[in-house]
């Protein structure tokens, strides 16, 4: 299975890539990506969070985080969308990739 958890993070791994989303504040996730086995934690210049609880569900094909009324999910192959957990609204989401041949 791609998902982990850390703490309130959800942690998703697949093709040498690892991605996490976390809590950030109410309403907010933080969302970091790199080529590496784990994300680095490096000075950033976002504010620190305020404390907000965070509620994951990790299945066999999808992964979900939400905050306040936002949500993440995250497929097995590491597709992201967000949605309004109010309006059932997708807010912003990510298309499938097109790839003909490699690049």
């Amino acid at each position: 299975m791609p998902f982990d958890r850390e703490g309130d993070a959800l942690i998703w791994q697949g093709g040498h890539e690892t991605l996490r989303i976390e809590s950030w504040g109410a309403e907010s996730l933080r969302v970091r990506a790199t080529h590496e086995a784990a994300v680095r934690e490096l000075p950033g210049t976002l504010l620190q969070p305020c404390a907000a609880e965070a509620r994951l569900t990790i299945g066999p094909e999808k992964a979900s985080i939400q905050c306040g009324k936002l949500r993440a999910d995250v497929t097995a192959a590491g597709q992201i969308s967000f949605h309004n957990t109010e309006t059932c609204a997708c807010l912003l989401s990510e298309p499938a990739p097109r790839f003909i041949r490699p690049p």
